[in-house]
C-alpha cells in the first residue's frame, strides 16, 4: 500500500459509514441559509437542487480524484465507483437503518464519479499542452 492509496481507503470507508449509518445518527439535517451555490447557478434551468445530491456529487468527485491519484486505472475507478454507489443505495434500504434508496442520489453519486473523469483528462491534456514560454 502507497502514500496515495491510504486516503483513498479511508475515504471510501468514510463513504460507506456515512450512506450505511442509521437515520437517527444522521439528525434532521436543518434547513440551511437559503439556496445553495448550485441552486443559484443552476436552480433557473433545472430547478432547485437538493443539498444532498450536491453532498452525493462531491463525495463520489473526490472518490474518483483520490483513487486516480493512487495510480488505480480510470475505468476500474469508474466500474467501482458505480458499484460502490448501487451497493450504498441498496443497503439504504435495510429497514433496520431506516433509510430510503433514492434514485437520486445514485445518480448524483455517478454524476460525480464522471465529473472526477472529465477533470482527470482535462488535467492530462494541460499537462501535455506545450509550454507558450514567458510572457514579457
Amino acid at each position: 500500500m502507497t502514500r496515495r492509496t491510504l486516503p483513498a481507503i479511508i475515504w471510501t470507508v468514510m463513504i460507506v459509514v456515512i450512506c450505511l449509518a442509521p437515520a437517527s445518527w444522521l439528525g434532521s439535517g436543518g434547513g440551511g441559509d437559503g439556496p445553495s451555490l448550485l441552486d443559484r447557478l443552476f436552480g433557473a434551468i433545472f430547478g432547485p437542487i437538493p443539498k444532498d445530491k450536491v453532498v452525493h456529487f462531491g463525495i463520489f468527485l473526490v472518490f474518483g480524484l483520490l483513487w486516480h491519484r493512487a495510480g488505480v486505472r480510470v475505468l476500474v475507478t469508474l466500474l467501482g465507483g458505480v458499484a460502490l454507489a448501487i451497493a450504498t443505495e441498496l443497503g439504504q434500504s435495510i429497514p433496520i437503518l431506516e433509510r430510503m434508496t433514492d434514485l437520486d442520489d445514485l445518480i448524483a453519486d455517478v454524476l460525480g464519479l464522471f465529473a472526477a473523469f472529465v477533470l482527470v483528462q482535462l488535467w492530462k491534456l494541460r499537462a501535455r499542452a506545450p509550454d507558450p514560454g514567458p510572457t514579457t
